[in-house]
């Protein structure tokens, strides 16, 4: 369920209209304050405000990068080898519940491989053949079992994952309301403050944001972590709070 985060800042300035308006100082603050602008014109009273609010709320979505290097001597049995593999790994995404359309090849690449002598000289060994795949997880739950069942399945590389909040609109229609309800109360302030009975909305123009954030999981797998990896326990993995940030520009004139 979304909280609401409710500390607010607010910084005013009144100015005469024989000053431009592209010579008024814009403010900016981080995405939990809110900052207002007041302008107030003598022959048609206005008031400008840049109102920000935010929620936060856990996670319903989890994107992360997975796939398999493989090598030989000959090009086609290196490449024939990691479309082996990598048909397990995604045959274990969508086993888990990850629908085809939320599984995207990122990556293919052949090259040559070498080593190096005892004397230190290079030595052509054969083809490395690498595939990656950017995946989207949707159910939570099962993100610790599918990392340990992808170690399990073969893949060399993991990297992620990047929680984000895809069913967002609750907590944006909360940040919403908040960002709202403290422009107009505060517009309505500075009209009685100068003399008018109230205010009316003349443009209202808004931004989302939704703050990213990644976990440091990102490894290599090594040939003899399988079967160690078939022993242990789910991957503990916590997804956190996600932030939703909706900030309105609105323009309100005084009314009498």
């Amino acid at each position: 369920m979304a909280r609401s985060r409710g500390m607010y800042h607010w910084a005013i300035l009144a100015c005469l209209s024989t000053i431009p308006t592209g010579a008024m100082a814009q403010r900016s603050e981080s995405i939990t304050l809110q900052t207002s602008e007041l302008k107030i014109d003598r022959a048609n009273p206005a008031i400008d405000l840049t109102v920000s609010a935010s929620v936060l709320s856990a996670p319903d979505a989890a994107s992360f990068s997975t796939g398999v290097e493989t090598s030989a001597a000959k090009a086609k049995d290196a490449i024939a080898k990691n479309a082996e593999k990598m048909a397990a790994v995604v045959a274990q995404l969508k086993a888990a519940g990850i629908d085809a359309k939320d599984i995207q090849t990122s990556a293919i690449s052949l090259g040559r491989d070498y080593g190096y002598l005892a004397n230190g000289k290079q030595r052509f060994k054969g083809y490395r053949v690498s595939n990656r795949v950017n995946a989207k997880l949707r159910d939570m739950t099962r993100l610790g079992d599918l990392l340990d069942a992808l170690t399990v399945s073969g893949v060399t590389e993991f990297n992620g994952p990047s929680f984000k909040l895809d069913n967002s609109s609750i907590a944006e229609a909360s940040a919403r309301d908040r960002a709202w309800a403290s422009a107009y109360e505060t517009a309505r302030y500075h009209a009685k403050k100068a003399g008018f009975d109230g205010v009316v909305v003349v443009r209202v123009a808004e931004r989302v944001e939704q703050s990213a954030q990644r976990s440091s999981a990102a490894f290599g797998v090594a040939e003899e972590a399988v079967d160690a990896a078939r022993t242990i326990s789910q991957t503990p993995l916590e997804g956190g709070e996600i932030e939703i940030a909706v900030t309105l520009a609105i323009s309100f004139q005084m009314v009498k």
